[in-house]
Formats: structure tokens, sequence, C-alpha cells
């Protein structure tokens, strides 16, 4: 059933593949970078090999992106939470 809908959602899609991973948590973090990443390697482009991720971000996110073979690049974040855009310059 899990592969007939995963077809099904390709031919809509025009996507090559579609994978029902979960969205959350770490499975869903490491799907999306090898998303991401396939992504970039089917345009051969394969400099891309950093990750920005904000310094309030759970302890699982540079490590998932570590675990994919990037490098990690934090990104202050403000008192609220938000990204510091000043960080940037």
């Amino acid at each position: 059933m899990t592969k007939e809908l995963e077809t099904m959602l390709s031919t809509i899609t025009h996507y090559s593949r579609v994978s029902l991973q979960p969205n959350s948590g770490a499975n869903g973090e490491f799907a999306g970078l090898i998303a991401i990443m396939k992504y970039h390697h089917s345009r051969d482009d394969y400099k891309r090999k950093l990750c920005l991720i904000p310094t309030s971000a759970h302890g699982t996110n540079p490590a998932t992106a570590v675990i994919c073979g990037l490098t990690v690049v934090p990104v202050n974040c403000l008192p609220s939470g938000n990204i510091d855009m000043d960080d940037f310059n």
C-alpha cells in the first residue's frame, strides 16, 4: 500500500521519488537533509556543505547535520529566540 501511494504521489508531483518518512524528530531531520542534499546533487551541485543552525535549536539538529556530512555553522539568536539577522553581516 505504501509503495503504491509513493508511486501515485510521484506521478502527481512529477518527482522522481516520494518518501513517506516522518517530518518530525531526528528521523524527519535526517530525511529532510538527505532530500535537500539529493536535490542539489541531482543538479550536479556538490559544493553545498554548510548547514546554518540557530543556536536555539535542539541538539539533534547539528548532530544530524554532521551525520549527513555537513559542516554546521551556528547562527546566533536574540533573547526572544528569533534569528539574529546581524549575525549574517
